[in-house]
């Protein structure tokens, strides 16, 4: 969930994190604000990342995230069909902790 924090603070972008990774970076090597991300954890995280484009947006801001795109985008990531349920349960989370985020106005 800090990752989650993190990114609605407006932490690196995707591509940041990306180009970091292939210069063997970790995402807290490259926030100004460090979190820990448990190795276990980490696929959510960039899986999270990739949907930042996503969001359900209304007149007071970020409403969440577009359920409807979740599966399809999975797919195209490769994760399991077995896993999915998993990675929603943990995309929700994030988008709890992202809007809570987002409420407190960073």
């Amino acid at each position: 969930m800090d990752a989650a924090r993190a990114w609605a603070r407006g932490g690196p972008s995707a591509q940041e994190l990306q180009q970091a990774a292939l210069l063997g970076l970790r995402a807290e090597e490259v926030t100004a604000q460090p979190f820990a991300v448990w190795p276990d954890n980490w696929p959510y995280v960039e899986v999270f990342v990739r949907l930042e484009t996503q969001w359900r947006i209304g007149p007071g801001g970020a409403i969440g995230m577009d359920y409807g795109v979740i599966p399809a985008a999975l797919r195209l990531m490769g994760v399991a069909g077995a896993m999915r349920g998993e990675y929603f349960e943990a995309l929700q989370l994030m988008e709890h902790a992202a809007l809570e985020e987002f409420k407190r106005g960073h």
